[in-house]
């Protein structure tokens, strides 16, 4: 249920209090969604990925999926409007989902060049900190219709929003949730096989001047 990204803090036990203190709200999000434990999300993505549509339909229809995994966590998490702390954290996003934000905004976004996943990555987990360029006045998202994937798919089912606030080496505690893979990671096997080369990165690598 910890997000495997997230570094251990230093105190475990706090770990611990954590994920435990979120069973209740765990148990009670599967009782009324069963078919988030039924293989129910996993059996869309690979249909999706096994159309014969194009690639854009195909993103098309995993954002869609992932919007309907949403309102089913939605209720569940502590996440609420004006709580941001995940703005704080690096997004990860592909040149395409840019391309999304570009159109929606006005902005273009900055060429970024296709890099190795392993130095991209890297590179990421020295970018806590830094706000979305993306963030408004409230701590409101101001590309909220049009946001990336990974921002659809985030939540935390923890009792303590501030469980989300971001150091510069990552979150105070590991974050209890719903393993959000079952669709991000045939969505990004989807990209890697039809477009192979498609940059990816940080939002900020994207709007660097936003």
């Amino acid at each position: 249920m910890n997000d495997s990204q997230t570094p251990i803090p230093d105190n475990p036990d706090s770990f611990t209090a954590a994920v435990k203190a979120a069973y209740p709200r765990m148990a009670a999000l599967l009782e009324a969604h069963p078919e988030i434990n039924n293989g129910h999300f996993q059996s869309q993505a690979a249909a999706i990925t096994m159309e014969n549509g194009s690639l854009k339909s195909k993103r098309k229809k995993f954002f869609e999926l992932a919007d309907v995994f949403n309102k089913a966590t939605g209720k569940y998490a502590v996440c609420q409007k004006g709580c941001a702390h995940c703005c704080y954290m690096p997004t990860m996003i592909y040149a395409h989902e840019a391309e999304i934000l570009g159109q929606a905004t006005g902005i273009k976004p900055a060429p970024v060049p296709y890099r190795d996943r392993s130095v991209v990555l890297a590179d990421a987990v020295r970018q806590f900190g830094p706000p979305c360029p993306f963030l408004g006045k409230d701590n409101g998202c101001t590309v909220y219709d049009h946001r990336p994937l990974i921002c659809r798919l985030h939540h935390s089912l923890n009792n303590n929003p501030n469980d989300c606030v971001v150091s510069e080496s990552g979150t105070k505690a590991p974050i209890a949730k719903i393993d959000a893979d079952v669709i991000e990671a045939p969505y990004h096997a989807l990209v890697l096989r039809q477009a192979s080369r498609e940059p990816w990165g940080t939002i900020q690598m994207f709007f660097p001047n936003r």
